[in-house]
């Protein structure tokens, strides 16, 4: 995995933030607003090298596969006094709480011609949110991408049968990678909260003081 710090604050508090499939951080830095923030990303090993002892307040949130994640990676953490889940499910390949089959042979076909596209019809809800996704976006390469998502699916064959204790959901109304009908389903017990936006739904709402203040 790889990580990236930024200090916004001058505090022992820290949020650490699982990112979803293909990213890192740069489409998160606009949001991120007065607050220290580690961003966890690129699941293609689950190697965690980050030294916690100099932070004494954790809050955990997770984009997308980084839901999926969390379990696998609770042991590396530290406590969390609470957890939020953004557009994501603990089930990603389920197709009845998770990703549909359709969407993930989209994934495995995605190429340098038509990533733009995917992004402008999956990952985003409005022009102005892929314009500014796009002055931001993520230094991942396609080989980098793929060989991910191969990562991902062989952890699902050996999924914790712990999940992680998360309080707090939202769902973006218009998610077309991971359909907010499915979500609902696979958070029917926390009443996850409906906003606007498609699956990157961060753009839709200022910064994350919108989701922790």
């Amino acid at each position: 995995m790889k990580t990236h710090l930024i200090n916004n604050a001058n505090s022992k508090d820290l949020m650490i933030f699982l990112l979803g499939w293909g990213m890192d951080y740069l489409p998160m830095v606009p949001v991120v607003g007065e607050r220290n923030v580690l961003f966890v990303y690129d699941y293609t090993d689950l190697k965690l090298e980050f030294d916690f002892s100099k932070y004494k307040n954790f809050t955990l949130a997770a984009f997308s596969c980084g839901v999926f994640m969390a379990p696998f990676l609770k042991e590396k953490l530290p406590t969390v006094s609470k957890a939020t889940a953004f557009s994501g499910v603990f089930e990603l390949f389920n197709p009845e709480f998770g990703l549909t089959p359709e969407v993930i042979s989209v994934f495995k076909g995605i190429t340098l011609d038509n990533y733009m596209d995917f992004r402008r019809d999956y990952l985003l809800d409005t022009q102005s949110e892929l314009e500014k996704f796009n002055k931001h976006a993520p230094l991942r390469t396609i080989e980098s991408s793929l060989a991910e998502l191969d990562a991902l699916e062989r952890y699902d064959k050996t999924f914790p049968k712990t999940g992680y204790p998360f309080s707090r959901v939202f769902i973006g109304k218009n998610d077309r990678i991971i359909p907010a009908k499915n979500q609902e389903k696979a958070w029917k017990d926390l009443k996850p909260e409906i906003v606007e936006g498609g699956h990157f739904l961060f753009y839709n709402h200022g910064n994350l003081d919108f989701f922790f203040n």
